[in-house]
């Protein structure tokens, strides 16, 4: 399957934007970037990722101006890559992939950092997203990175953790018609739960400043003790959050006892 192949093969940055071929005419008034984001380093060190959304992210851009168009990638900047590329190996543990990080920590540490953002990975393959006038890339982890659309590069990064106490978050938030920006969450550190997030409008300012008024609007408790549903995304009406909570299910203590070991998958799945 060439066409399935081609899917997994390493990309490399570009130095400086390409002038891509244009079939046809575009009309005058379209002007505008597309940005998107995906894996594309899926080799590192003789070791190859085990799943098509371990490998570490790529910002694409299709920069069109004047009846032109001109292409541009980049890595993004995440302390995932960073690391994997300090150490010749995935350091953190991605979906599917095993990670080196247990080896450079103590029993102690590694627990400690359990139930916090400190070890989950950061690497931002799945979606690229705007709020206000920013723009985020982000996957099923707790931390999205802000991107400067002009140059591809990564620069603050939001932890999730820290804001709302959430180890996991969908790529896929929604905004409502006032503005105000929706996402689920789930928290494992005083038991399962999936909260609902809300990230007020901020118009006239920066999005860390409407971080400030975020908050929990709603908390929903598993039908399981210690295993959470697997959801991808979720739908939202004017009045409710619609959330399927699917039979593909996580083990807390499963995944616990993976991420001490440097690998999350495939044991902390099962079907109810």
């Amino acid at each position: 399957m060439p066409a399935f192949a081609s899917l997994f093969q390493n990309q490399e940055e570009r130095d400086h934007p390409e002038n891509a071929k244009v079939s046809g005419s575009i009309p005058a008034w379209l002007s505008g970037c597309y940005l998107r984001v995906g894996p594309g380093k899926f080799d590192i060190g003789g070791i190859s990722m085990r799943h098509f959304i371990d490998g570490y992210a790529m910002l694409s851009k299709f920069d069109i101006r004047n009846g032109t168009v001109t292409f541009d990638k980049k890595f993004v900047q995440s302390i995932a890559y960073k690391k994997a590329a300090e150490h010749k190996q995935p350091f953190f543990p991605e979906f599917a992939t095993k990670g080196n990080i247990a080896s450079t920590k103590n029993i102690f540490t590694r627990v400690a950092n359990t139930f916090s953002s400190t070890d989950i990975t950061d690497n931002c393959s799945i979606n690229v997203y705007q709020i206000g006038d920013e723009v985020y890339a982000a996957s099923e982890t707790c931390h999205v990175h802000s991107i400067d659309t002009e140059k591809l590069e990564s620069s603050d990064k939001i932890d999730y953790y820290k804001v709302f106490g959430v180890h996991m978050a969908t790529a896929h938030p929604i905004e409502d018609k006032n503005g105000d920006w929706y996402n689920i969450g789930t928290s494992f550190t005083t038991g399962c739960k999936y909260q609902v997030l809300k990230i007020p409008a901020s118009p006239n300012g920066p999005v860390k400043d409407a971080l400030k008024k975020a908050s929990v609007v709603a908390t929903i408790y598993p039908s399981w003790n210690t295993y959470f549903s697997y959801y991808h995304t979720f739908a939202m009406t004017e009045n409710y959050i619609i959330m399927i909570e699917q039979p593909l299910i996580t083990s807390v203590l499963r995944l616990t006892d993976g991420d001490l070991d440097g690998q999350l998958t495939p044991n902390s799945w099962s079907l109810n």
